[in-house]
């Protein structure tokens, strides 16, 4: 799983960085369209089997992105740039090593990544589990897909896509 440490200077180029600029803004958007594309599932569902309480898309999202609109400095700091590298350091970077260190696939880290990702957003609500989930998913991937370069390369392509829907999710 691991390869030696080389250099970032070898491995980085002008080509590789428009390529992860690319590869963030597509991730982003990518995870939110997704993400909200199961809430609007599940609002279905729930609807659908009768539950006493009825759930609308716009009930549900709308004062969770009008909290975001209206934060405070520090809060979307705290969710645009603290919460991006402290979750991806350890969804991504810890348990990485640990399955590393335990011999484990590229799937199991994906998905151990993903569930723990998802669990620590559903104290949140469970739309916002299942967004995180999605959202847990595609992060564990990108980190797969770039650890090959460099830890620091696949570490930074997965923060700022988290940063990035963090951000979306505030303006949308």
């Amino acid at each position: 799983m691991s390869q030696p440490i080389e250099p970032l200077s070898r491995q980085f180029s002008a080509r590789t960085a428009v390529k992860v600029v690319t590869d963030i803004v597509v991730f982003a958007g990518a995870a939110f369209l997704a993400a909200k594309t199961l809430g609007l599932v599940f609002i279905a569902l729930y609807n659908l089997l009768g539950v006493e309480q009825r759930l609308s898309y716009a009930l549900l999202y709308a004062n969770w992105g009008k909290f975001y609109r209206t934060a405070e400095l520090h809060t979307l700091l705290n969710l645009l740039v603290l919460a991006p590298l402290i979750e991806t350091a350890l969804f991504c970077i810890v348990i990485w090593k640990v399955c590393a260190r335990l011999g484990l696939g590229i799937g199991a880290f994906i998905a151990i990544s993903a569930v723990g990702f998802g669990v620590l957003h559903f104290r949140i609500s469970i739309f916002s589990g299942l967004d995180a989930l999605i959202l847990g998913l595609l992060l564990a991937w990108i980190f797969a897909r770039y650890v090959e370069n460099h830890i620091v390369v696949a570490f930074g392509v997965a923060a700022l896509t988290h940063s990035a829907y963090n951000a979306l999710v505030c303006l949308v």
